[in-house]
């Protein structure tokens, strides 16, 4: 079942990927819009895909009590462009979880549909056809609305063959990382090829050094810029060129007495350049992946460090905090709302890849970038080709030129496997 269990993960992913890349070419208007009063607007289709999810996979499957007014689902309706974003991501979320923890029992369970006993199994395929069905209707409405200036899904692209490639800035985790934290060997590959043929290699993300060697093989390493901490430290080996933005100490001081004012038991710790340092212990593999523990030490020692970032772990209530210092930090919210990082206004991915470009040469119209989650979204709007994984948050996808398959389908090396063949190319 395993095989079974892969191909209809990946058609699922497929039907998402392609759906999304129309509706990011169209409007709030466009997306509503109907060609007459018989046919269905995209939003309707969208909708009437999530009820059919949630009486086929919700109710069918899982076995949860859904209401469905079907009728309604086909009604002239106004959603707007990132509602209809999060409706397709959420249901094909949904789906593809549910077939991965499916036993190879539950497929041979039954659900009643229209008076006959249906298997799981037949049950996805079938979900699989109706949604290629309406995928079919929505590129048709898409080019209805957009004619000549209608991007095909099927090879996604825009207008990246006639477009000069000199720099790849890859995120990690959710990104080039596979869920297991490995490098897929195609993944390298591609990125090596990249480096081979001119094209410079910058790696940004919310890690640190440290663990930046721990995943990262040393031949990865060896080849590419550095952007640590969300931008609060680069490192370019190859320009000698090496920033460190931390939060001024008398700040961190009193942003960790204000968190911990928050909640006295918060979760929190401090990142100076490489070291990590906690006020208390706890485990860390759990929180970021990695199996090094912080340095535990007091308050008072902790408040007198210029923090290149701190970091709050677990449930927090974040939004006073946000207020009082919107205007002196930056607060990013990644691992689906599990980690709270605060760094110094000045430290942002898209500054660091600016500060290694304007030393490499290279104009950020000539970047290619690769991202999942929210700390990528200043890159997606100032870089050339901003790519999102198929895995990525909506909110990215939405600002995506592209997007891919993902972390754990190769989607960075799908695109820069074909990258490597169109785009015009340094030499």
């Amino acid at each position: 079942m395993d095989i079974i269990r892969d191909l209809l993960i990946q058609k699922f992913h497929e039907i998402e990927r392609r759906i999304l890349l129309v509706i990011n070419q169209l409007d709030d208007e466009e997306l509503s819009w109907r060609p007459n009063d018989y046919s269905n607007s995209i939003g309707s289709l969208i909708v009437h895909m999530k009820g059919n999810m949630n009486e086929r996979i919700v109710s069918g499957i899982q076995g949860h009590a859904v209401m469905r007014d079907r009728d309604a689902e086909f009604e002239p309706m106004q959603l707007s462009k990132i509602e209809l974003i999060d409706l397709t991501a959420g249901s094909f979320r949904i789906i593809t979880d549910t077939i991965a923890q499916l036993t190879d029992e539950q497929w041979q369970h039954t659900q009643l549909v229209r008076g006959k006993e249906r298997t799981h199994l037949d049950m996805l395929f079938q979900c699989a056809t109706h949604f290629s069905e309406h995928m079919g209707q929505i590129f048709y409405i898409g080019k209805l609305l957009k004619g000549d200036a209608y991007t095909v899904t099927s090879i996604p692209r825009k207008k990246m063959d006639a477009m000069r490639v000199s720099a790849v800035v890859l995120d990690l985790d959710g990104t080039l990382l596979q869920s297991s934290k490995q490098i897929s060997a195609r993944n390298a590959r591609a990125v090596s090829m990249c480096h081979s043929l001119g094209i410079k290699v910058i790696y940004a993300t919310a890690r640190p050094p440290r663990t930046v060697k721990q995943f990262l093989p040393i031949e990865l390493q060896q080849l590419g810029s550095f952007v640590y901490y969300n931008g609060a430290y680069i490192q370019c080996a190859h320009t000698g060129l090496e920033l460190h933005r931390p939060i001024p100490a008398a700040m961190t001081s009193d942003l960790l007495n204000a968190c911990i004012e928050e909640n006295p038991d918060i979760e929190l710790s401090i990142e100076v350049l490489d070291e990590w340092m906690s006020l208390k212990p706890f485990d860390a593999s759990s929180h970021v992946g990695v199996n090094q523990p912080p340095a535990i030490i007091p308050l008072e020692q902790m408040r007198k460090y210029a923090a290149t970032k701190v970091l709050i772990s677990g449930p927090f209530y974040i939004d006073r905090l946000k207020e009082k210092y919107a205007s002196q930090l930056h607060f990013v919210v990644t691992d689906g709302g599990g980690l709270i990082q605060i760094s110094s206004l000045d430290a942002a991915k898209e500054q660091g890849v600016a500060a290694i470009c304007k030393e490499l040469g290279i104009s950020l119209e000539e970047v290619v970038v690769f991202g999942d989650d929210y700390n990528d979204m200043g890159l997606f709007e100032c870089c050339g080709w901003p790519v999102a994984m198929g895995n990525a948050v909506p909110e990215l996808k939405q600002l995506a030129k592209e997007i891919t398959g993902t972390n754990d389908e190769d989607g960075v090396a799908a695109v820069l496997e074909r990258l490597l063949k169109e785009a015009a190319i340094p030499r």
